[in-house]
């Protein structure tokens, strides 16, 4: 117990403490910015105005959630209503649709383009955004309501309650129509989680009791629920109020997902070396060293059979980048586009594969996990299969099984069809070329008499000059050039 006393009120761990608090809360947006606290009036959405006892009649269960919404029978909207009783006579609607604040043509744009919007959060990010939001808890700010009268009738926040994700499909048969139906294979049905966490954590008070399982929760069991959470804010004096709305947009709350990660795992994290380095004002365990092409260390050393395992080619930057993070340092890679990060990051994930190690790596784009991963594809030295692209089999369980059974069944078929022979051969075929390379670096850095000049430098000189000669005819009527002297050299290149 004293222990944790002095734990409690030591200086230094408090600070860091209270650094990693600041970087925790920066993983969420408690603001009014955070369409799950205030959706935005402009954002892309589609309301029903139903009550609650409707719903049943037109989305199912919540666990069976589903919503056809036919373009014909939207399409009848934008006719005048004389014309839409002659068309009703002619032929009876299949069945009645929900209401929403939007009709006709603009209703079927308006959802085509919040699937296309969920389509691409999930492609470029691997967010899942589209939820059905059912209730809304709106209240206004401690200090609210003092100044013009429109700011007392406004509300400061307007939080949806029960988040239920969901897909939107266009099928053409029977007939064209937009389809929405629970999608829960990232996501269950539930309570918004960012309401939920600032209730807790800026406002300090106690949630009420939530389902669990929303298996067995009814659409009129919502009412009991937004009543609940209407009591919780008036706990602190808030003037707060519920309605019964319902919305159809985009929401995101992967960065909650973050801050409850950090909650629960706060002392494991801290305690890494890094970590607490960065949040306290002690330096990171490490020389703090710029890693160059041009060091003295022999980069040829790491070239050997036992430590290198690079499958795309690598200059010398690049392989003292890789054998720096293999020495157990902590390091940048940072350049221009097109100078070879991805190469370098696929070069060190074969690198670590080879030592028995696990890599995560990770991208806050899909793009660049494709980069990445399609150069561990390397012709003749495929490691992909020893890879695991979490995001690519998210939605499917059984393909995500299927894939790991796979590859397990290549590498065991690739083990078996690769001969002892064969891979000394290549390492000898490699080792080779690594000599031969080594042999033509050595030539151009070696010093030429009587010049005193590498053969690097005069081919640089040799590339500058020739285009300013190109056709001109130098006759030669000296010495033998193989015996001028550096002050004769001099002249002839300034007449040159």
């Amino acid at each position: 117990m004293q222990n944790t006393t002095k734990e409690q009120i030591n200086p230094v761990v408090d600070k860091k403490l209270k650094t990693f608090k600041y970087y925790q809360n920066k993983a969420i947006d408690f603001s009014k910015r955070n369409r799950l606290l205030k959706y935005p009036s402009r954002a892309s959405s589609v309301e029903f105005n139903i009550e609650l006892e409707e719903c049943q009649q037109f989305f199912g269960s919540m666990v069976e959630l589903k919503i056809e919404l036919p373009h014909k029978e939207i399409l009848k909207q934008d006719l005048s209503d004389q014309d839409q009783k002659l068309l009703n006579k002619q032929e009876e609607p299949l069945f009645p649709l929900p209401k929403t604040n939007i009709i006709g043509k603009k209703l079927i744009t308006q959802l085509d383009k919040l699937r296309l919007q969920a389509k691409n959060n999930y492609d470029s990010h691997g967010l899942h955004t589209l939820f059905l939001a059912i209730g809304e808890v709106k209240w206004k700010e401690e200090l609210a309501g003092r100044g013009s009268s429109e700011a007392i009738q406004e509300y400061d926040y307007s939080a949806p309650l029960i988040l239920i994700p969901v897909q939107i499909t266009n099928q053409k048969a029977p007939q064209k129509r937009s389809v929405i139906e629970l999608n829960d294979e990232l996501y269950d049905i539930q309570i918004n989680p960012v309401l939920k966490l600032f209730i807790k954590q800026e406002l300090e008070l106690r949630l009420p009791t939530i389902p669990d399982d929303f298996s067995i929760f009814s659409w009129e069991e919502v009412l009991k629920l937004l009543k609940k959470f209407e009591k919780v804010f008036e706990e602190k004096n808030l003037d707060c109020t519920t309605t019964t709305k319902i919305r159809l947009g985009q929401f995101t709350f992967h960065g909650q997902q973050i801050y409850e990660d950090l909650t629960r795992n706060e002392k494991e994290i801290l305690g890494h070396e890094f970590v607490s380095s960065l949040c306290g004002d002690s330096q990171i365990i490490q020389s703090n060293e710029s890693i160059q092409a041009d060091d003295e260390d022999n980069v040829d050393d790491f070239l050997t059979e036992e430590e290198d395992y690079t499958i795309l080619d690598a200059d010398e930057s690049q392989l003292r980048s890789i054998k720096a993070v293999l020495d157990g340092k902590h390091l940048v890679v940072h350049g221009p586009p097109g100078t070879g990060k991805s190469q370098t990051i696929a070069n060190l994930i074969a690198n670590l594969l080879a030592r028995g190690k696990k890599v995560l790596f990770v991208c806050e784009k899909q793009v660049a996990l494709d980069v990445v991963y399609n150069r561990l594809k390397t012709k003749g030295a495929d490691v992909s299969d020893l890879c695991l692209p979490l995001f690519q089999y998210t939605t499917d369980k059984k393909l995500f099984a299927k894939s790991i059974i796979d590859s397990r069944n290549r590498v065991i078929t690739a083990l078996k069809q690769v001969s002892k022979d064969s891979i000394n051969e290549k390492l000898a075929q490699r080792k080779e070329k690594i000599g031969s390379l080594k042999k033509y670096a050595d030539a151009l850095l070696s010093t030429w008499e009587p010049i005193n000049k590498t053969v690097y430098w005069m081919h640089g000189e040799l590339a500058r000059v020739l285009p300013k000669i190109e056709g001109v005819v130098f006759p030669w009527r000296g010495k033998n050039p193989d015996e001028i002297d550096f002050t004769a050299y001099q002249r002839l290149n300034h007449i040159l």
